[in-house]
């Protein structure tokens, strides 16, 4: 499973996944998505393909509407 959000209107969508130092280990979203609901999964693994230790992960999300009207900035923790 991974995170998932609602996008109230079309915008611009990042998000990554980063260790506790910081370090981004990979980015799963870039790109422009419609407003509706998006689900994400994350296999585990950075971008290089490699399985990533078990432990304490963050993901950041950050959204900036089409329109430029809003930008909405979100990290949480994953297990």
């Amino acid at each position: 499973m991974g995170p998932a959000g609602a996008l109230p209107q079309p915008g611009h969508v990042s998000l990554v996944i980063f260790d506790l130092n910081g370090g981004q280990i990979i980015r799963l979203v870039d790109e422009t998505k419609q407003s509706c609901t998006h689900w994400v999964v994350w296999d585990g693994r950075t971008a290089s393909g490699f399985m990533v230790a078990s432990g304490t992960y963050f993901y950041g999300i950050e959204v900036n509407t089409t329109n430029g009207s809003e930008k909405y900035r979100e990290y949480k923790k994953i297990m």
